[in-house]
This record gives C-alpha cells, structure tokens and sequence, in this order.
C-alpha cells in the first residue's frame, strides 16, 4: 500500500476499468492451458510409471533454458502488442529468437547424454525426449512471438468492446488455441500411455506429440498474424544461425563433459564458436554487434585531449547517437 500510495490516491477511472473488464473474458481462457497441460505427468505416473515421468520431466530444466531466448524479443513486446512498427518488427523480433534459440536448441539436443549424465548417469538414456523437448522449446518461442504479433492487431480494436466483439477478435482466438492445444497434448499423452507401456519409449513419444503440436499451432499463428513475408526474410538469418551452431555443437560434444566444471568449458567454447561463425556469415547479427559495442565503448575523444591540467575533454555525441 505504501508503494503504490500515489495510485491510491488518485480517483477510479471508470473508462479504464471499462478497458481492463472488457478483455477479461478473453484473459479467462489464458488460465487453463496450465491446469489442462499440468495432467500429463499424472497420467503418465497412473497408466506406465514413475520411471516414464522421471524420463519426461528430468530434461525440463534444459529445455526450458532454450525456452528464455524468447525473452531477447520481449523487449519489443509493447510494440508488437500494440502492432505498431508492422513486418519489419515482426521481423526482428523472429530474428532475435533465432540468434539464441537456434543454437540453443542444437547444443542441446546434440549434447544431450552429457547433459543428463552430470544431473544422473541413469538419466543418460532420455537423451531423445531432451532432444525432442529442446526442439519443441526453440518452436514455441517463435510461436509467442507470433502469438503477440496477432494479439497485437486487434488488441487495441477489443479494449472498450463489448462481449460479442471481443469474443469474435483474435485476442480470445489466440487463448483458445493454446487451451486446444493442451487438451490435444494431455489426450495424446493418455494414448501414448494406454498403448505404450516402455518408460523411455512412451516420455520420448511424448515429447514427439508435443513437438508436433506445437509446429501446428506455430503454422496457425503465422497465418493469422500474415507473417508469411517477415518469416521469409528471417529464414536466412535462420539458416545462417544453424550453420554456425553446427560446428558449436560438435565442439561440444568433442569435448564430451562429464562433470559440471566440464560442462562450463564446454558451453564457453561452443558459445564462442557459435558467436564468431555468426558474426562472421550473418550482416544483420554484425551489424547488431557493432551497435552494442557502440554503446558499450566510450564517446571518442577530441585531439590533445590529455593536456592542460589533466582535464578531459569529450565530443559531444551527436543526436543519432
């Protein structure tokens, strides 16, 4: 209350209440995804074991590191929410994604028994349902980007709307997407369990059907969110990011750690590796790089700076700078 004493103060705004209320029925549906979503693991513990819901959930931790590259993005959310700056945002905010979940994703699942071995040796077998999940992950991540873009159309049409129209706009289409997609997901996970009783095989399956689901809701998004163009443009920046985490991750594997200072190690010289190749092959990430060391690197100095009782002097940044 303290904190937000100069909010309390201030008189209700009826048109901003009007605002928030008249998106609520289109937030409601936002809840479910996770309650419908969260039945797998139950289901996988009542119908095989609990040795496939260790398989299944122990490569969560890295799969959801994958998961943050969304986040680069994040920074362009407001923007895309409001669906301002059209397919050249769109465009680098898919680009953003890729410059980490590529390679992410790649190193992932190609160093996958090492990555398991250092939480347990026995988890080592779920290499393939961490490959799957690691995938998924990268998938997903471009699937919220689109998710905002779409959203971001209508959005600012549907504040202030009434039920019928809010209920009809993307915005709500959006939500029930992901809720159709979680039931798909956990009634997938049922089948697989009803039919498949090996643990390994049925965690793996699993994470395949999550996979593919996600590639179908990524596919639906892009064509309601008319990103046909801005994917295309990105695709080459895409391809470009691959062929540099393919090297990266055969560096890590090579060095195959086993402990988690090895591990260190091997993320380090496969980041550095991934990051020059990168540089070197794609203009947009070299010309993103010299913009951030731009700015990290101090103005430059005017002549005889130095001299005269040790006083510095500085030009003045222009401003474009």
């Amino acid at each position: 209350a303290w904190l937000l004493r100069g909010d309390l103060r201030r008189r209700p705004s009826s048109d901003v209440a009007r605002r928030i209320l008249s998106l609520t029925p289109a937030a409601l549906p936002s809840l479910l995804p996770p309650l419908i979503g969260g039945l797998d693991v139950p289901l996988l513990s009542a119908l095989v074991s609990n040795e496939a819901v260790a398989y299944y959930t122990v490569v969560l931790p890295f799969a959801n590191a994958v998961s943050y590259s969304y986040f680069l993005a994040r920074g362009l959310y407001p923007a895309l929410l409001a669906g301002s700056g059209g397919e050249g945002l769109l465009e680098e905010a898919l680009r953003m994604v890729a410059l980490t979940a590529v390679p992410s994703a790649m190193g992932v699942a190609v160093a996958a028994p090492f990555l398991l071995y250092v939480l347990r040796p026995e988890y080592t077998a779920a290499a393939p349902v961490l490959a799957a999940a690691a995938v998924t992950a990268a998938v997903a991540a471009f699937g919220a980007v689109l998710s905002d873009a779409v959203q971001g159309y209508e959005r600012r049409d549907a504040e202030g709307a009434g039920l019928r129209e809010v209920l009809r706009s993307k915005v709500f289409g959006v939500q029930l997407l992901s809720c159709a997609k979680a039931a798909a997901g956990v009634a997938a996970v049922a089948a697989l369990a009803s039919a498949v009783k090996d643990p390994l095989s049925v965690a793996t399956l699993s994470r395949l059907a999550w996979l593919a689901l996600a590639a179908v809701e990524l596919a639906l998004l892009a064509a309601w969110a008319k990103a046909g163009r801005a994917l295309a443009r990105a695709a080459g920046s895409l391809l470009r990011f691959a062929a540099a985490a393919a090297p990266a991750a055969a560096v890590a594997y090579a060095l195959q750690p086993l402990r988690l200072r090895e591990l260190g190690l091997a993320a380090a010289a496969a980041s550095a590796t991934y990051f020059s190749l990168a540089y070197a092959i794609d203009p947009w990430f070299r010309g993103l790089a010299r913009a951030a060391l731009r700015r990290l690197l101090p103005p430059p100095r005017e002549e005889g700076e130095g001299q005269g009782g040790g006083c510095l002097l500085y030009t003045s940044p222009s401003p474009r700078d």
